[in-house]
């Protein structure tokens, strides 16, 4: 399943709730290294085993026993949880309610059969193995809860998932926490959890929408592997009653409220999925049909259905008035080209989608219809001029990104959408500007994301004091947008966590105190117009006085280096700034992991990693967690300091992260880039000792280094780009030898004799001025021609099977050697695994689902 080393914390605060922490926290208090071996694939083998091992051995966390209909109010932290369990009697069901309160967190439920000491606990099933269980999983489970309440019917239907319903059953509960910051205030996710059980003989569709769930299934269920949640487990070719399907959700007169056909595989025609689940969709307040491929619109058969819409516009206009009258929740996403319409008959398609009829049916569900998502859909055409649609008073989460939309965006009602969460509108053809009223009128919007338009005009003061305090993340990356950043955005005071504006046309500077947000983790401003110096200070008396900046014992403002700081992710590439480039306020954030500085013209020597002091070179004060360090194309001068081997782009492990669009895990490189500048002095020969990392790039070319270059770096820079001791007065950083940049065919690197990077093949030959061609890793070092005999063929390997152990002998020796001269290093990595920071498997950037990965 992909599952990830987890780095997730379990626990929770509130009353009457259990709490775990990780072992490896705790140790890190008490000076315990949770270091593991840094060695070949068969060690990080053996030592995951091991963790594993010793993770089945840990006691479980406590579980708090649920009572029947006593709610239990908890607050998990993000990446938290806390667990409980219920017990059911013979022949009973339960309705499992988890009241979102603020933030977002989701609840998972396993069966009996997965007892406390089973090393298994409710979770996502990507979690695991941790000191708490080896492996996380689900038989039911809640999605995206944030701002609505998730109910849960747990059946005894099936005797894999529940157990034998004529004992007594014990349930166990998971309830994780998503959000770091609740919108309403909390410090994560605050919710109320209780559940009541149901006699399980006595429920049972009410016979009307039976009949008509009977004739859905055997409409759009035709492929034997479709709908296999739906299928009696004795018969498959009949359904299960509905209100023991997993997901669905009846009252308790057998009327469903809940109808859930997720990933069902349907194959039919959304009108008539309208037309025949009438008595359905009339107490259905949440409907789902997400992610079924097959599912249409403009095809209905007109003949059999008369009634039914003709086309995709009035197939949803039919499906909004269809639901109840107190509908919350209308779920459409990832269904392809679901509006598209028919491909042969002009007649039953929709130039717009949301036409007149449709915004109508909108309005009428204005006061409950609390989250419509229709991500990648074939939504078209603009909305009615004038006209509201689409967005009201208890709009909560709204999703239309990813689909052929244009005109001007949908703009929230008079009186605003003062429940509004989360709107996504990303990768459309939106034109205008960015309507105020989503600044002034939707006060508890935590997630907000324009990207990928056309849009024009300013940036409304989004996140302002008072008024909307609880704005988290803002994107709008992609477009045309004029004018500055508003100082509401970055300053001292703001609460945004994550702001992207990249690939704009925004002027002007950045406030002093742009980086000093007590939130703020990511901040993208790529490919702008800005211009002045990089944000230097870091709290408004500071910005105003700069004598009232506090320096510490290692020269570091005291405020730019204060352990709370969250600032992970900075781009400020490709804009104008000038001026000193590595000021406290950005590489003294203690959790900096990504840094893009490159296009400017800032200017600076390559500062210190750690502060100086030969007798402390364990303490890093600047890019404590840096992974990536882009600095190319600016005025950065000195040398490359030695200590900056302890850099994480060089001493943490292989990590990936999660692509938010497509979910798939991307490998993660790290990079070391300080191309086109005037660094001089001598290339370090410790870079060798990376080349072997295929993970690991590093870009030197078009600088001023001395000749002669070392052997062992020799593929990193030609000596015909170095700078001769006679052409310079001073080698070890001045720019007066240095070549001037240029813009040929080689991307500025002149006559393309440089090998740039340590992932390029090309190794530098000492009788030409020009590359040789390496051998790629991929393809053997030797060749060979057909081999005549199975003995040969086994002489051969076992020959070569000798030299390849003998080659990582030696290998690892030497590492082990070079490793011995870097005693600063060691004690690097020594103080980054005391404080739990790295592990066995590696660490995975986890991208938050609900913060935009």
């Amino acid at each position: 399943r992909g599952r990830r080393r987890s780095r997730m914390r379990v626990g929770s605060r509130g009353d009457g709730v259990a709490r775990a922490r990780s072992a490896k926290a705790r140790g890190a208090h008490r000076g315990r290294s949770t270091r593991p071996p840094r060695g070949p694939p068969c060690s990080l083998l053996l030592v995951a085993l091991l963790s594993i091992h010793c993770a089945s051995m840990g006691a479980a966390p406590a579980e708090t026993e649920l009572m029947a209909g006593v709610a239990v109010n908890g607050t998990t932290a993000k990446d938290e949880a806390a667990f409980f369990n219920f017990t059911l009697a013979p022949y009973e069901d339960a309705v499992l309610t988890l009241t979102m309160l603020d933030g977002d967190a989701d609840v998972y439920v396993l069966g009996p059969s997965f007892r406390s000491d089973s090393s298994w606990g409710p979770g996502p099933d990507y979690v695991g193995p941790d000191d708490n269980f080896n492996m996380y999983d689900s038989f039911w489970r809640s999605y995206e809860s944030a701002g609505t309440d998730e109910v849960l019917y747990i059946s005894s239907i099936d005797s894999l998932s529940a157990g034998d319903k004529t004992q007594n059953r014990t349930f166990r509960v998971g309830v994780w926490g998503w959000s770091r910051w609740g919108e309403r205030g909390a410090e994560g996710s605050e919710w109320l959890l209780s559940f009541v059980p149901r006699n399980h003989t006595s429920a049972a569709n009410r016979a009307d929408q039976k009949a008509a769930m009977r004739a859905a299934f055997d409409a759009c269920c035709g492929d034997a592997s479709a709908c296999q949640a739906w299928r009696d487990k004795d018969d498959d070719a009949v359904p299960t009653d509905a209100c023991h399907v997993r997901g669905n959700v009846c009252d308790e007169f057998g009327a469903l409220a809940v109808v859930n056909f997720a990933g069902f595989g349907l194959t039919c025609d959304l009108a008539f999925l309208v037309e025949a689940l009438a008595p359905v969709l009339a107490t259905a307040t949440r409907f789902d049909v997400s992610s079924n491929p097959g599912l249409t619109t403009g095809a209905a058969d007109l003949a059999a259905y008369p009634n039914a819409a003709r086309t995709p516009a009035s197939t949803l206009a039919a499906l909004l008035r269809a639901t109840a009258p107190n509908v919350t929740h209308v779920v459409l996403e990832a269904n392809g080209n679901l509006f598209d319409g028919s491909p042969t008959d002009a007649s039953r398609r929709s130039a717009t989608t949301f036409t007149q009829e449709v915004c109508s049916a909108f309005r009428a569900r204005a006061s409950t219809l609390a989250t419509f998502k229709a991500r990648g859909t074939g939504l078209k055409g603009a909305f009615p001029v004038n006209e509201k649609c689409l967005l009201g008073a208890a709009s909560v989460d709204v999703k239309i990104s990813g689909n052929a939309l244009s005109g001007a965006l949908p703009s929230p009602p008079a009186g605003g959408c003062p429940s509004m969460l989360f709107f996504r509108a990303e990768r459309n053809a939106f034109e205008g500007t960015i309507p105020d009223s989503f600044a002034s009128g939707c006060p508890l919007a935590t997630f907000l994301d324009f990207s990928d338009n056309r849009l024009t005009g300013t940036v409304p003061l989004f996140g302002a004091a008072g008024t909307q305090d609880a704005l988290q993340y803002l994107r709008a990356k992609n477009n045309s947008l004029t004018g500055g950043v508003p100082f509401s955005l970055l300053s001292a005071s703001a609460r945004l966590a994550g702001l992207d504006l990249s690939r704009n046309y925004l002027s002007g500077g950045l406030p002093r105190d742009a980086l000093a947000g007590a939130r703020l983790t990511d901040l993208d401003l790529r490919r702008n117009a800005l211009t002045g110096t990089l944000p230097d200070v870091m709290s408004p008396e500071e910005a105003a006085d700069l004598s009232t900046v506090e320096l510490d014992l290692n020269g570091i403002s005291v405020s730019a280096s204060s352990a709370s700081r969250l600032l992970t992710f900075v781009d400020l590439a490709e804009n104008a700034f000038e001026g000193y480039g590595f000021p406290d306020a950005l590489v003294a954030a203690p959790e900096l992991t990504y840094l893009y500085l490159e296009n400017n013209a800032l200017t600076g020597d390559l500062p210190l990693l750690t502060n100086g002091n030969a007798a402390d070179l364990e303490r890093s004060v600047r890019f404590r967690k840096t992974r990536v360090l882009s600095l190319s194309r600016n005025r950065f001068t000195g040398v490359v300091p030695d200590d900056h081997l302890l850099l994480d782009v060089f001493t943490a492990p292989r990590g990936a992260v999660v692509d938010e669009i497509s979910g798939a895990y991307v490998p993660l490189q790290h990079v070391y880039d300080i191309s086109e500048n005037f660094v001089g002095g001598s290339i370090p020969t410790w870079f060798a000792m990376y080349r072997e990392y295929d993970y690991i790039t590093v870009k030197l070319e078009n600088n001023a280094f001395a000749c002669p270059v070392p052997d062992a770096v020799r593929y990193l820079y030609a000596e015909t780009e170095c700078v001769a001791e006679s052409e310079d007065d001073y080698v070890g950083g001045s720019a007066s030898g240095r070549k001037a940049h240029t813009d040929d065919a080689n991307g500025g690197i002149g006559d393309g004799n440089i090998a740039a990077g340590i992932t390029d093949e090309r190794a530098y030959n000492p009788s030409s001025s020009s590359s040789s061609s390496e051998p790629s890793r991929s393809q053997g070092f030797l060749g060979f021609g057909s081999l005549e005999t199975a003995a040969g063929a086994g002489a051969l390997f076992a020959a070569l099977l000798a030299l390849s152990l003998l080659a990582h002998a030696a290998f690892r020796a030497n590492l082990a050697r070079q490793r011995r001269r870097a005693l600063a290093r060691d004690a690097f990595v020594d103080r980054l695994d005391d404080i739990g920071r790295r592990n066995a498997w590696g660490d995975v950037e986890m991208g938050d689902r609900r913060e935009g990965g």
